[in-house]
């Protein structure tokens, strides 16, 4: 891996874009009442709580480590929305259980008002101040955790 794929900003934001797709899977599934909405909210809250604990568990402190100081405000606020997604993806498997479809539909959109305002926040924020302020090496090798690599 070079240079050019040591940018956090571009792996992170390409994933949002896959969850984005898993997330439109899975509001059509609310909005058609198909029993199968939840395994839809299943793939997506997996891929999503890959995201975020990669980014809590090594992205964050890689971040609190860099030269630069990064103000820990930030990344306190994208803590507090991550709990907040874990909660309403609680509530949301809690309503598809109950084929509460209404109540559903409405964390869906709940959900996704919550997630472009954090997905702003990450992409305008923190994914391009960690390809600013944490060396290209390291970049390379909190990524190479981030695919799987060893």
């Amino acid at each position: 891996m070079g240079p050019v794929d040591a940018s956090v900003d571009d792996a992170l934001t390409e994933d949002h874009v896959r969850l984005d797709g898993l997330f439109s899977g899975l509001r059509s599934a609310v909005a058609r009442r198909d029993p199968g909405a939840a395994a839809a909210q299943d793939a997506f809250e997996r891929r999503l709580f890959r995201h975020m604990t990669w980014e809590e568990e090594i992205l964050f402190p890689a971040l609190r480590a860099a030269a630069a100081r990064y103000p820990e405000r930030k990344i306190e606020s994208l803590v507090i929305d991550h709990a907040r997604i874990r909660e309403k993806l609680l509530d949301l498997a809690a309503q598809l259980r109950g084929s509460a479809w209404i109540e559903a539909g409405q964390a869906v959109e709940d959900l996704w008002a919550l997630l472009e305002g954090h997905n702003r926040d990450e992409e305008k924020g923190v994914y391009s101040d960690a390809d600013r302020m944490i060396p290209a090496a390291e970049r390379v090798r909190l990524l190479s955790r981030w695919r799987g690599e060893k």
